[in-house]
């Protein structure tokens, strides 16, 4: 499953939690919007590789969850 494409619509949110959707893929843009983001939970899905530079935006990150995914 592939969640949205970006989250343009959110710019200064600053946690997102993905946990257990059963994601498999995501945009390479999806957090590139959202520049304010300190805190990404995307444990527990099915990723197997990310998108080259998706966290590239991300200047202000200090916690990226990725645990439980293959």
């Amino acid at each position: 499953m592939t969640l949205f494409t970006t989250f343009a619509t959110l710019p200064n949110i600053e946690t997102i939690e993905l946990d257990g959707c059963s994601l498999g893929n995501i945009s390479a843009d999806l957090f590139a919007d959202s520049p304010k983001l300190t805190i990404i939970k995307i444990g527990y899905n099915n990723f197997t590789k990310l998108p080259r530079g998706v966290f590239s935006k991300q200047v202000f990150l200090r916690e990226l969850h990725l645990d439980g995914n293959r």
